[in-house]
């Protein structure tokens, strides 16, 4: 979960096929780096273990945890020893360097759907507003 499509974590699994990634983020059209496309679902033995969720700038809370909950099922059914949520908040609203604009509440919400995973690693990641403490926080309320 971050404005940026999975940055260095998709380059790093692209070919594996024990590592599944998910990444929602703005459409790469409109922010650097300009990846996490759509048809980038990995490479030879990791052919279809990538999964982009391009959101378009402007997104609010509602698409984006209608694009979350579309995709979580598909996280739960990989096997797999442990998720690991590398939580980025340059998603809030008012973040200066992206266009999704989710809500300081959104963060808690977000943290409730991840109660459901046995084993979760959460990595706070990306913000650049005066409120990312407190986003991570507003994840953690919900998680918790």
């Amino acid at each position: 979960i971050d404005v940026h499509a999975g940055q260095g974590t998709m380059e790093i699994f692209y070919r594996d096929p024990k590592v599944f990634t998910i990444s929602l983020h703005q459409d790469p059209r409109t922010l650097y780096p300009g990846t996490g496309f759509a048809s980038q679902k990995g490479e030879g033995a990791g052919e279809g273990y990538n999964l982009n969720v391009p959101l378009l700038p402007g997104t609010g809370e509602k698409e984006y945890l209608k694009a979350l909950d579309s995709v979580l099922p598909l996280a739960k059914k990989f096997p797999h020893d442990v998720t690991i949520l590398v939580l980025g908040v340059d998603t809030f609203k008012e973040d200066p360097l992206a266009s999704i604009k989710l809500k300081e509440g959104t963060y808690q919400k977000i943290g409730q759907r991840f109660k459901k995973f046995a084993k979760l690693a959460v990595m706070c990641a990306g913000g650049y507003s005066r409120k990312t403490p407190d986003l991570w926080l507003s994840f953690l309320k919900g998680f918790l």
